[in-house]
């Protein structure tokens, strides 16, 4: 397999990020962590955002700055999705709780099974995306839109 170094790759959906954290960690987002700058030194954060910023002067108009996950870093994000436990994270998720949250993009008609499913679908194939990449010795620049 050849390994572009101009790919993209679109995880959780492009716009569910904060979803995808809530299944690492519904528990930051009832505490003040969730609401604050605090949230980004998380793993949760890291894991689906990137582990730094890439570079300041990288944020485009909306003031989001790039972030960056070195392939060693891409191991171990991988390690995380691989072992979360998947009977005690959906124990936890409620896509009700998302909304009283004001997670971004979580629609309250939403069914939970299915909404679960969906994202843990995503972070599957961004852990199989992640272990390609680490495999050829190469990081991922994150930006989000």
């Amino acid at each position: 397999m050849r390994t572009r170094l101009d790919q993209t790759l679109e995880h959780c959906n492009g716009r569910a990020w904060m979803q995808g954290e809530y299944v690492f960690d519904p528990g930051q987002w009832r505490s003040e962590v969730g609401r604050s700058d605090e949230r980004r030194k998380t793993m949760a954060h890291c894991i689906i955002r990137g582990d730094a910023v890439f570079a300041d002067e990288t944020a485009p108009d909306l003031g989001i700055p790039w972030r960056c996950s070195t392939a060693g870093f891409l191991t171990e994000v991988v390690e995380r999705i691989d072992r979360l436990d998947v009977a005690a994270a959906r124990h936890e998720f409620s896509v009700a709780e998302m909304v009283q949250l004001d997670l971004y993009k979580v629609h309250p008609e939403g069914e939970t099974d299915e909404t679960f499913d969906r994202l843990m679908t995503y972070l599957r194939d961004f852990a199989d995306r992640c272990r390609g990449i680490a495999a050829h010795g190469l990081g991922l620049v994150i930006t989000m839109h």
